[in-house]
């Protein structure tokens, strides 16, 4: 038997309306009270806020979780200068992921996929930046439950070029931002990096990055069946990206950044604020 989902039209207008002003607030009074409700307010967020899906973030699942959440073509950016809601404390908050574009389309089927079916229907792999915000206040107690109908955390994507060879599970992540040495903070962890060089010649910041799956296509291969089973289809040019190898990183706005993602390449960038006096995380 189908399980009946009402959803709350207060809270979807009220996250899309977040969404859309880059605004967080508390907890309101209805809240989704399972995966399926979660899943349904987050799908009709995305319905209401006018923009194609271009693709998804995931990761991988549990009993609890379910980790994915679409990306939108209004919040997807290339230029090397990337516009975000910054954070409370005036910085913007990005995850380092590498990103899988797909060439042929996998519209969903009875059938589950297999992963060589999978492989086959990529097209290219990306450096890319998940763009992080939530639209609740960080004392506001949101569950995982709220966090997924919310998008979990995602603003946006950056995509940056093809990396150079396969993707890999680990690298060293470096980055320089502007002139000044600095350490790098994984906000989501609360853990500081020592910076790896001693002299004032290098300001380069190095982090052990890790895919948090060690394969990064297993989210991939989980997304595509999960969806497919909810009868959503995947379009050849939909982008994926299955987790961060290094958590949350911050950045001053307004300041040149490179990002090495080891043997794969490097970007560089500036990120903005985007027109905002209430965009808070």
């Amino acid at each position: 038997m189908t399980q009946q989902i009402k959803l709350s039209a207060a809270l979807v207008a009220e996250l899309v309306d977040r969404r859309q002003h880059g605004r967080v607030g508390p907890l309101l009074s209805q809240r989704p009270d399972s995966l399926p409700a979660a899943f349904a307010t987050q799908q009709a967020v995305a319905s209401l806020l006018s923009s194609p899906i271009i693709g998804w973030k995931c990761g991988m699942p549990s009993s609890e979780r379910w980790v994915l959440a679409p990306l939108l073509q209004a919040e997807l950016q290339t230029a090397s200068t990337c516009q975000l809601w910054p954070s409370n404390s005036g910085l913007a908050r990005v995850e380092p992921e590498l990103c899988f574009v797909l060439k042929q389309p996998l519209p969903a089927r009875v059938l589950p996929y297999s992963p060589q079916e999978i492989d086959a229907a990529i097209g290219s792999i990306h450096i890319a930046l998940e763009l992080i915000q939530s639209r609740y206040a960080n004392d506001s107690g949101a569950s995982f439950l709220d966090q997924l109908a919310d998008g979990l955390f995602n603003q946006g994507l950056w995509l940056g070029p093809k990396i150079h060879g396969d993707e890999a599970s680990a690298f060293e992540l470096r980055y320089h931002v502007g002139c000044a040495q600095v350490s790098a903070t994984k906000a989501s962890e609360g853990e500081t990096a020592a910076n790896s060089a001693a002299d004032d010649t290098s300001n380069m910041v190095c982090l052990a990055g890790k895919h948090p799956n060690q394969a990064p296509r297993l989210p991939l291969y989980w997304l595509v069946n999960f969806l497919s089973a909810h009868q959503i289809d995947l379009s050849a040019g939909q982008m994926i990206i299955t987790g961060s190898y290094a958590g949350v990183l911050e950045f001053p706005l307004d300041t040149p950044i490179q990002l090495h993602f080891g043997s794969l390449g490097q970007i560089e960038l500036v990120f903005g604020s985007r027109n905002s006096t209430s965009a808070h995380t």
